[in-house]
């Protein structure tokens, strides 16, 4: 209120309060994009994925354990867990990461951070280079060392940048649209 006064009270406050305004109905439309268009549909895959992934390994394993499942299909590349876990990265797993790499790919440039872009690219050529493992799990190829892995090591710090990045922009709209915000420091 004291802003709108002291703008009215200038011989060009309108003009002045005007592009005040429609600055920050762009600001708002840029942030509402990058949490619409990009960070939303990343943290809500992650999110997803990272669940799906602990519930596949206490399935699988009994212990929970990453180590524990892939020593159990290295050592048994055609048994009933191998299968399994196959199973889960063609079905539920791979489908949510094309998901969040179609979106990286398709939305990069509503990133606010340079530093982010070198994780997310290796995370795309992550997922890219696992449709060599599911090809050769479609055609047969069981052999354990070359189908568990694609060569290009997941970014683990990814989703948690992305939620860092989400909750950062949601506290940004709810400035912008005059939100009493909320602070969450994770989701």
């Amino acid at each position: 209120e004291q802003l709108k006064n002291q703008i009215g009270q200038t011989e060009n406050g309108g003009i002045l309060l005007s592009g005040l305004l429609t600055w920050r109905l762009v600001l708002a439309e840029w942030v509402n994009r990058q949490v619409a268009d990009l960070y939303g549909v990343l943290v809500t895959s992650f999110h997803s994925t990272r669940r799906a992934y602990q519930h596949m390994l206490n399935t699988l394993t009994g212990d929970g354990s990453p180590d524990t499942l892939r020593s159990l299909v290295q050592n048994d590349p055609t048994g009933e867990t191998a299968e399994e876990f196959r199973r889960w990265q063609t079905a539920v797993l791979q489908p949510l990461n094309r998901r969040a790499a179609e979106t990286i790919m398709e939305h990069a440039d509503l990133t606010d951070s340079l530093a982010h872009v070198p994780v997310m690219l290796q995370f795309v050529a992550h997922v890219n280079a696992y449709n060599i493992v599911l090809q050769r799990w479609a055609t047969g190829s069981l052999d354990a060392l070359a189908t568990t892995r694609p060569g290009i090591h997941y970014p683990d710090e990814l989703p948690d940048i992305v939620e860092g990045e989400y909750i950062r922009l949601k506290n940004r709209q709810a400035t912008l649209l005059g939100l009493q915000q909320q602070t969450v420091s994770r989701l």
